[in-house]
C-alpha cells in the first residue's frame, strides 16, 4: 500500500473524525443506499452503531507505514459482519464505502477527486480482508 495515499487518508480522517454530525450524515446516507442495508439496521441501536463505526474506520486505516496493524480486531470485524452474525453481504460493503465517500465529500474541506481515490485505495485492503476472513 502507498505510503502517501496512507498519510492523505489519516490526514482526512484526522480533520472529521470528531465531527458529530459526519456519522449520522453516514448513515443516512448508508441507510437510503439500498433497502438490503436499511432492513439489516431496523433493529439496530444507532447510538451504539455510531461508536462502532468510528472505532471501525479506526480499525480499519493502516498504520503510518501502511500495514493493518490489527489483525485480530480485523478478524473480529470480520466475525461480527459473517455468516451467523449479522451477514453482511459482500456487495453491501460498496455501500458502505459509497457513503462513506459522499459524507466525506461533504465534510472534509480537502476532499477532491485525488483524495477519495486515495481513500478507496486504502479502505480497498481492509474490507478485502474483512471479506475473507468472512467467509464460512
Amino acid at each position: 500500500m502507498d505510503r502517501t495515499d496512507v498519510e492523505l487518508v489519516r490526514k482526512s480522517f484526522a480533520r472529521i473524525r470528531h465531527d458529530g454530525g459526519f456519522i449520522d450524515h453516514f448513515y443516512d446516507c448508508f441507510l437510503a443506499s439500498s433497502p438490503e442495508v436499511a432492513e439489516k439496521f431496523k433493529r439496530i441501536d444507532m447510538d451504539h452503531q455510531s461508536v462502532m463505526m468510528r472505532a471501525s474506520l479506526e480499525i480499519l486505516l493502516p498504520d503510518e507505514s501502511g500495514e493493518l496493524p490489527r489483525q485480530d480486531l480485523i478478524r473480529m470485524l470480520a466475525k461480527l459482519h459473517g455468516p451467523g452474525m449479522a451477514a453482511i453481504p459482500p456487495r453491501l460493503y460498496e455501500h458502505w464505502l459509497d457513503s462513506l465517500i459522499l459524507t466525506l465529500e461533504k465534510f472534509d474541506t480537502g476532499f477532491d477527486n485525488d483524495l477519495e481515490q486515495c481513500w478507496r485505495r486504502v479502505l480497498r485492503v481492509g474490507i478485502d480482508t474483512m471479506i475473507q476472513l468472512g467467509k464460512p
